[in-house]
Parts: structure tokens; C-alpha cells; sequence
């Protein structure tokens, strides 16, 4: 047999029920704010089907040798840390895992273009981050992609 609830608890049960039951009304919940987006970078062709050169190669231009010194500079000083050659550097090591070994070290990777370096040290890519013009000047941003997207040329065209 049940035995009877006294009145005091029965209005203390029927009054948090009633405050609950009154939270948010008919009202739907405030939307949460999206994070923001990093831009999407696309391309217009498969990669298999582009045929990397280095906009030096692609011009026959030659390549301005104190600018890939001033390049090399702003590489060592900026990024080398993570994107240097060998173990310890986070930036090619996630690159390695990724894509793969051969393309892990920037600036032996035939297949980058100046715009796209530019825009991923700019917006920053996974774990790397941005770099604002107040730490990297567009200038300093132009000789520096310059560097990363010829030093392979560099590098050969000292070793001949």
C-alpha cells in the first residue's frame, strides 16, 4: 500500500516541475555561432594532370641570386624551425604524413606556385598558423615565395 506524500513536499515537487516546464517556452534555442571558415583554396585542374616548373623554368628567366639570398634569410629566419629537413620539424612531418616523404620539404617541392605559398602563409593551413603583414611585410612575403618556390632550381643550378 502506497502510503500518502504530505502536502509540503507535493508543492515543493509541483513547483520545480512548473519552473522547468516554463524554461524556454515556445522559443527555439539561440543558434550558436559558426566558427570562421578558412578560406577554401580550389583548383581548377587534377593535380596528376599538372606538370610542376618553377615560374623561373616556366619563363627562362634566371633566378636573381641576392633575392634567393634575402629569400633563404626570411626562410631560415621564419620558417625553417618547422619546415627544415629531418626530425623535429612539425611542419614536415605532418607534410610527410600527409602527402608523402619526397614532397615533405618545402623547398625541394617542385610543384609549388608563388600565389599559393603566399596565401597559405597569410591564412595559415591545419596546423600552421598565419602570418600577419606586420610580421611578414608583403614584400618580404614576395621574396620569400620566390625562394621556396626555386630553391630546388637554386640548389641545382649551384651543383653544376
Amino acid at each position: 500500500m502506497l502510503r500518502p506524500v504530505k502536502s509540503k513536499w507535493m508543492s515543493i515537487i509541483a513547483a520545480f516541475a512548473f519552473t522547468l516546464g516554463g524554461c524556454g517556452g515556445d522559443e527555439p534555442p539561440p543558434a550558436a555561432p559558426e566558427p570562421p571558415m578558412a578560406p577554401k583554396v580550389t583548383t581548377t585542374m587534377a593535380p596528376a594532370a599538372v606538370e610542376a616548373v618553377s615560374p623561373a623554368a616556366a619563363t627562362g628567366a634566371a633566378i636573381d641570386p641576392v633575392a634567393q639570398e634575402q629569400g633563404r634569410g626570411i626562410y631560415v629566419h621564419y620558417c625553417a624551425d618547422c619546415h627544415d629537413a629531418g626530425e623535429g620539424h612539425p611542419g614536415t612531418m605532418r607534410l610527410a604524413a600527409r602527402l608523402d616523404a619526397g614532397n615533405a620539404v618545402l623547398t625541394t617541392r617542385a610543384d609549388l606556385a608563388p600565389e599559393y605559398v603566399k596565401l597559405i602563409v597569410r591564412n595559415g593551413l591545419g596546423m600552421m598558423p598565419a602570418f600577419r603583414p606586420s610580421e611578414v611585410t608583403d614584400a618580404e612575403l614576395d621574396v620569400l615565395a620566390g625562394y621556396v618556390v626555386n630553391a630546388n632550381d637554386t640548389a641545382s643550378n649551384t651543383a653544376k
